[in-house]
């Protein structure tokens, strides 16, 4: 829960540094951005941080601080290996444990409201699934390729499960 609240922080902050806009058409998504059920977002901005001692996680952000309704993507990877090119195994936070050195684990939260610093709804992937990112490295900046999964939101029992894609690319 220490990771997500960081997480949070960071994808908060990051807010403030923003331009974008969102997509509401259920067509098949941005070339940069994700889905949540039938609502396309398209990635603005892209933010890298920590969750430990090397830069391992990946924030993609919609919406200019200070507009409401802000929504992330959050990708993080092994704390012992960061950010890297490959094919990893998608983990649930769920799960309570962070990702090995093949895995990754995917957030989304929607409609963020900055008078009470609450995202409307956080997705995680629903546990036991096998589906695998990949990722590749251009220029140092990486491009995540999440086909579709299942996400539940949280608190679990919370709301109706979904599901999440995207192609997340840095900027």
């Amino acid at each position: 829960m220490k990771n997500v609240f960081k997480i949070s922080v960071l994808a908060i902050a990051a807010l403030f540094m923003v331009n974008c806009s969102d997509d509401d058409n259920s067509g098949g998504g941005s070339a940069n951005g994700w889905s949540v059920g039938s609502t396309n977002y398209t990635t603005s901005v892209t933010q890298r941080f920590s969750t430990g001692d090397i830069e391992n996680a990946v924030t993609a952000i919609d919406v200019t601080g200070g507009q409401a309704n802000l929504n992330t993507a959050i990708i993080i990877f092994s704390e012992e290996t960061g950010i890297a090119a490959g094919t990893y195994r998608i983990i649930s936070e769920t799960d309570g444990m962070l990702p090995d050195a093949n895995e990754i684990m995917i957030s989304a939260g929607t409609n963020y409201d900055e008078a009470t610093g609450q995202y409307g709804t956080s997705y995680y992937p629903v546990s036991g699934q096998t589906v695998d990112a990949t990722v590749t490295i251009t220029g140092g900046k990486a491009k995540i390729v999440i086909p579709q999964i299942n996400v539940t939101p949280i608190p679990l029992g919370s709301g109706t499960a979904t599901t999440f894609s995207g192609t997340i690319i840095e900027q």
